[in-house]
Protein backbone atom coordinates (compact mmCIF):
# COMPACT_ATOMS: atom_id res chain seq x y z
CA UNK A 1 0.00 0.00 0.00
CA UNK A 2 2.80 2.38 0.97
CA UNK A 3 4.56 1.55 -2.26
CA UNK A 4 1.44 2.39 -4.27
CA UNK A 5 1.05 5.73 -2.48
CA UNK A 6 4.69 6.54 -3.13
CA UNK A 7 4.32 5.76 -6.81
CA UNK A 8 1.17 7.86 -7.03
CA UNK A 9 2.96 10.77 -5.34
CA UNK A 10 5.79 10.51 -7.81
CA UNK A 11 3.26 10.52 -10.66
CA UNK A 12 1.63 13.70 -9.34
CA UNK A 13 4.99 15.34 -8.88
CA UNK A 14 6.03 14.47 -12.42
CA UNK A 15 2.75 15.79 -13.78
CA UNK A 16 3.16 19.00 -11.83
CA UNK A 17 6.62 19.56 -13.22
CA UNK A 18 5.39 18.98 -16.73
CA UNK A 19 2.52 21.41 -16.27
CA UNK A 20 4.86 24.06 -14.91
CA UNK A 21 7.11 23.67 -17.91
CA UNK A 22 4.21 24.09 -20.33
CA UNK A 23 2.74 27.12 -18.57
CA UNK A 24 3.36 30.37 -20.45
CA UNK A 25 4.27 33.68 -18.85
CA UNK A 26 1.98 36.66 -19.23
CA UNK A 27 4.30 38.23 -21.81
CA UNK A 28 4.50 35.01 -23.84
CA UNK A 29 0.72 34.66 -23.82
CA UNK A 30 0.29 38.25 -24.95
CA UNK A 31 2.75 37.71 -27.80
CA UNK A 32 1.02 34.50 -28.93
CA UNK A 33 -2.42 36.12 -28.81
CA UNK A 34 -1.27 39.15 -30.79
CA UNK A 35 0.63 37.03 -33.30
CA UNK A 36 -2.46 34.90 -33.85
CA UNK A 37 -4.70 37.90 -34.49
CA UNK A 38 -2.14 39.46 -36.79
CA UNK A 39 -1.67 36.24 -38.71
CA UNK A 40 -5.41 35.81 -39.24
CA UNK A 41 -5.63 39.39 -40.46
CA UNK A 42 -2.74 38.94 -42.91
CA UNK A 43 -4.51 35.95 -44.46
CA UNK A 44 -7.84 37.78 -44.73
CA UNK A 45 -6.27 40.91 -46.23
CA UNK A 46 -4.07 38.85 -48.53
CA UNK A 47 -7.12 37.05 -49.88
CA UNK A 48 -8.77 40.42 -50.43
CA UNK A 49 -5.71 41.61 -52.35
CA UNK A 50 -5.84 38.65 -54.73
CA UNK A 51 -9.41 39.67 -55.60
CA UNK A 52 -9.36 43.48 -55.54
CA UNK A 53 -5.82 44.57 -56.47
CA UNK A 54 -5.16 45.91 -59.96
CA UNK A 55 -1.37 45.54 -60.01
CA UNK A 56 -0.10 41.97 -60.58
CA UNK A 57 2.67 42.47 -58.01
CA UNK A 58 0.13 43.39 -55.35
CA UNK A 59 -1.92 40.30 -56.18
CA UNK A 60 1.24 38.21 -55.99
CA UNK A 61 2.12 39.72 -52.61
CA UNK A 62 -1.40 39.03 -51.33
CA UNK A 63 -1.17 35.37 -52.32
CA UNK A 64 2.19 35.10 -50.57
CA UNK A 65 0.57 36.42 -47.39
CA UNK A 66 -2.18 33.82 -47.59
CA UNK A 67 0.34 31.00 -48.04
CA UNK A 68 3.03 32.02 -45.54
CA UNK A 69 0.83 33.37 -42.77
CA UNK A 70 -1.57 30.48 -43.15
CA UNK A 71 1.34 28.12 -42.51
CA UNK A 72 2.60 30.17 -39.56
CA UNK A 73 -0.91 30.30 -38.08
CA UNK A 74 -1.14 26.51 -38.15
CA UNK A 75 2.25 26.17 -36.47
CA UNK A 76 1.30 28.62 -33.73
CA UNK A 77 -2.04 26.91 -33.16
CA UNK A 78 -0.33 23.55 -32.76
CA UNK A 79 2.16 25.05 -30.32
CA UNK A 80 -0.60 26.74 -28.31
CA UNK A 81 -2.52 23.46 -28.02
CA UNK A 82 0.48 21.84 -26.36
CA UNK A 83 0.60 24.74 -23.91
CA UNK A 84 -3.13 24.57 -23.18
CA UNK A 85 -3.50 28.09 -24.58
CA UNK A 86 -6.64 29.07 -26.51
CA UNK A 87 -5.92 31.45 -29.37
CA UNK A 88 -8.39 33.77 -31.13
CA UNK A 89 -10.16 32.24 -34.11
CA UNK A 90 -10.89 35.57 -35.82
CA UNK A 91 -9.41 39.09 -35.95
CA UNK A 92 -10.45 41.52 -33.22
CA UNK A 93 -12.69 44.57 -33.64
CA UNK A 94 -9.86 46.92 -34.55
CA UNK A 95 -8.63 44.68 -37.35
CA UNK A 96 -12.15 43.97 -38.58
CA UNK A 97 -12.77 47.70 -38.93
CA UNK A 98 -9.57 48.06 -40.93
CA UNK A 99 -10.59 45.20 -43.22
CA UNK A 100 -14.06 46.71 -43.70
CA UNK A 101 -12.53 50.04 -44.68
CA UNK A 102 -10.12 48.38 -47.09
CA UNK A 103 -12.90 46.34 -48.70
CA UNK A 104 -14.52 49.56 -49.94
CA UNK A 105 -11.47 50.42 -52.03
CA UNK A 106 -10.58 49.03 -55.43
CA UNK A 107 -8.01 49.25 -58.21
CA UNK A 108 -4.98 51.49 -57.77
CA UNK A 109 -6.47 53.08 -54.65
CA UNK A 110 -6.67 49.67 -52.99
CA UNK A 111 -3.14 48.83 -54.13
CA UNK A 112 -1.66 51.91 -52.46
CA UNK A 113 -3.63 51.60 -49.22
CA UNK A 114 -2.97 47.87 -48.88
CA UNK A 115 0.75 48.08 -49.52
CA UNK A 116 1.17 51.05 -47.19
CA UNK A 117 -0.56 49.02 -44.48
CA UNK A 118 1.60 45.98 -45.19
CA UNK A 119 4.84 47.92 -44.81
CA UNK A 120 3.72 49.34 -41.46
CA UNK A 121 2.38 45.99 -40.21
CA UNK A 122 5.49 44.04 -41.08
CA UNK A 123 7.80 46.61 -39.51
CA UNK A 124 5.89 46.07 -36.26
CA UNK A 125 5.85 42.28 -36.76
CA UNK A 126 9.61 42.07 -37.23
CA UNK A 127 10.22 44.13 -34.08
CA UNK A 128 7.80 42.09 -31.96
CA UNK A 129 9.04 38.70 -33.18
CA UNK A 130 12.64 39.79 -32.64
CA UNK A 131 11.82 40.81 -29.07
CA UNK A 132 10.15 37.45 -28.37
CA UNK A 133 13.03 35.52 -29.94
CA UNK A 134 15.53 37.45 -27.81
CA UNK A 135 13.75 37.65 -24.47
CA UNK A 136 10.78 35.26 -24.43
CA UNK A 137 10.45 32.85 -21.49
CA UNK A 138 9.12 29.78 -23.28
CA UNK A 139 11.72 27.89 -25.31
CA UNK A 140 9.21 26.54 -27.85
CA UNK A 141 7.63 29.94 -28.48
CA UNK A 142 10.94 31.77 -28.77
CA UNK A 143 12.14 29.11 -31.19
CA UNK A 144 9.02 29.55 -33.33
CA UNK A 145 9.46 33.33 -33.31
CA UNK A 146 13.11 33.02 -34.36
CA UNK A 147 12.24 30.56 -37.12
CA UNK A 148 9.47 32.81 -38.46
CA UNK A 149 11.58 35.99 -38.44
CA UNK A 150 13.41 35.45 -41.77
CA UNK A 151 10.08 35.06 -43.57
CA UNK A 152 8.74 38.24 -41.98
CA UNK A 153 11.86 40.16 -42.99
CA UNK A 154 11.42 38.90 -46.54
CA UNK A 155 7.77 40.01 -46.44
CA UNK A 156 8.84 43.46 -45.26
CA UNK A 157 11.31 43.90 -48.10
CA UNK A 158 8.74 42.67 -50.61
CA UNK A 159 6.18 45.07 -49.16
CA UNK A 160 8.56 48.03 -49.43
CA UNK A 161 9.48 47.16 -53.03
CA UNK A 162 5.87 46.71 -54.08
CA UNK A 163 4.73 49.82 -52.21
CA UNK A 164 7.36 51.85 -54.05
CA UNK A 165 6.18 50.40 -57.36
CA UNK A 166 2.55 51.44 -56.82
CA UNK A 167 3.37 54.80 -55.25
CA UNK A 168 2.40 54.00 -51.67
CA UNK A 169 4.04 55.73 -48.73
CA UNK A 170 4.23 54.67 -45.08
CA UNK A 171 6.57 52.86 -42.72
CA UNK A 172 9.84 54.04 -41.25
CA UNK A 173 11.24 55.03 -44.65
CA UNK A 174 8.77 57.90 -44.95
CA UNK A 175 9.42 59.04 -41.39
CA UNK A 176 13.16 59.04 -42.00
CA UNK A 177 12.70 61.01 -45.22
CA UNK A 178 10.64 63.55 -43.35
CA UNK A 179 13.30 63.86 -40.68
CA UNK A 180 16.02 64.27 -43.27
CA UNK A 181 14.00 66.97 -44.96
CA UNK A 182 13.72 68.85 -41.68
CA UNK A 183 17.46 68.61 -41.17
CA UNK A 184 18.13 69.84 -44.69
CA UNK A 185 15.77 72.71 -44.11
CA UNK A 186 17.61 73.57 -40.90
CA UNK A 187 20.96 73.50 -42.70
CA UNK A 188 19.67 75.77 -45.42
CA UNK A 189 18.30 78.12 -42.83
CA UNK A 190 21.65 78.19 -41.05
CA UNK A 191 23.45 78.83 -44.33
CA UNK A 192 21.09 81.65 -45.24
CA UNK A 193 21.52 83.18 -41.79
CA UNK A 194 25.28 82.97 -42.12
CA UNK A 195 25.06 84.51 -45.59
CA UNK A 196 22.87 87.31 -44.28
CA UNK A 197 25.28 87.95 -41.43
CA UNK A 198 28.15 88.00 -43.89
CA UNK A 199 26.29 90.44 -46.14
CA UNK A 200 25.63 92.60 -43.11
CA UNK A 201 29.32 92.70 -42.27
CA UNK A 202 30.21 93.53 -45.89
CA UNK A 203 27.62 96.28 -45.90
CA UNK A 204 29.06 97.75 -42.70
CA UNK A 205 32.57 97.59 -44.15
CA UNK A 206 31.44 99.31 -47.34
CA UNK A 207 29.69 101.96 -45.32
CA UNK A 208 32.79 102.64 -43.24
CA UNK A 209 34.85 102.75 -46.43
CA UNK A 210 32.43 105.21 -48.01
CA UNK A 211 32.41 107.33 -44.88
CA UNK A 212 36.20 107.40 -44.91
CA UNK A 213 36.26 108.43 -48.57
CA UNK A 214 33.77 111.16 -47.96
CA UNK A 215 36.09 112.83 -45.42
CA UNK A 216 39.26 112.47 -47.53
CA UNK A 217 40.47 115.32 -49.69
CA UNK A 218 39.84 114.35 -53.36
CA UNK A 219 43.11 115.96 -54.39
CA UNK A 220 45.00 113.58 -52.13
CA UNK A 221 43.47 110.60 -53.85
CA UNK A 222 44.33 111.66 -57.35
CA UNK A 223 48.08 111.01 -57.25
CA UNK A 224 47.48 107.74 -55.50
CA UNK A 225 45.16 106.64 -58.30
CA UNK A 226 47.73 107.54 -60.95
CA UNK A 227 50.38 105.47 -59.23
Amino acid sequence: MKAQIALFSLFLAATGVSTAQDKLSGADKAFAQKAAIGGLMEVEMGQMATEKASDPKVKEFGQRMVTDHGKANSELQSLASKKSLTLPSAPDGKHKAKAAKMSKLSGAEFDRAYMKDMVEDHEKDVAEFQKEADSGSDADLTSWAATTLPTLREHLQMAKDTASKVGAGGGKTSSMSSGTGSTASGNNSGSNSGSSAGNGRNSSTDQRSNNGNSTTNPSTNAPSTNR
